[in-house]
C-alpha cells in the first residue's frame, strides 16, 4: 500500500525521531556523484549564489544555505518532487571543511527527502576533474 505524500511540516515532526535512528544523508565520492549525474539525478548547489554564478555542475540548482529564501526553495522542490521523495538528489558545497552540503542535506531530509546524497569533495574536485560545468545564474 502507498503511503500519503508528506508534507514539509509532517516531514519536519516525523524527522526528528527518524534522523535519530538514521543518517539524514549518504556521503558519496567523485565517481559515484558522475554516475549519478549520468543517469539525470537531480545536483543542488548549496554554496552562495556568488559562488554559484562563477561556476556549477552543468543542470545543478542554487539553494544557497545562508541566504534568504532557501525555506521557500525547498518548500518549491518539495512540491515539484511530491510524488517521489525517494529519489536521490546529489548535493555539494566546496568540500573539504564546507559543511553546507551537510547542512542543505539534513533540511532536505527533515522536508521529506529521503535519498540525499552529499558529494563531500564537492564543486573544486568535480571541476578540477573537468566534469560538465556550466556558470550564470541559470542551471
Amino acid at each position: 500500500m502507498a503511503s500519503a505524500p508528506r508534507t514539509p511540516a509532517a516531514a519536519a515532526s516525523s524527522g526528528a525521531a527518524a534522523a535519530a535512528s538514521q543518517k539524514p544523508w549518504t556521503e558519496i565520492s567523485t565517481d559515484e556523484a558522475e554516475k549519478l549525474f549520468r543517469t539525470g539525478v537531480l545536483f543542488v548547489d548549496a554554496r552562495r549564489s556568488g559562488e554559484y554564478r562563477q561556476g556549477h555542475v552543468a543542470g545543478a540548482r542554487s539553494m544557497p544555505v545562508w541566504e534568504a529564501g532557501l525555506d521557500e526553495k525547498v518548500k518549491a522542490l518539495f512540491e515539484e518532487r511530491s510524488a517521489d521523495q525517494s529519489a536521490p538528489i546529489v548535493v555539494y558545497c566546496n568540500g573539504g571543511e564546507c559543511e553546507d552540503s551537510h547542512e542543505l542535506g539534513q533540511r532536505l531530509y527533515l522536508s521529506g527527502f529521503d535519498a540525499v546524497r552529499v558529494y563531500k569533495d564537492g564543486f573544486p574536485d568535480w571541476s578540477r576533474k573537468k566534469l560538465p560545468v556550466t556558470t550564470g545564474d541559470r542551471p
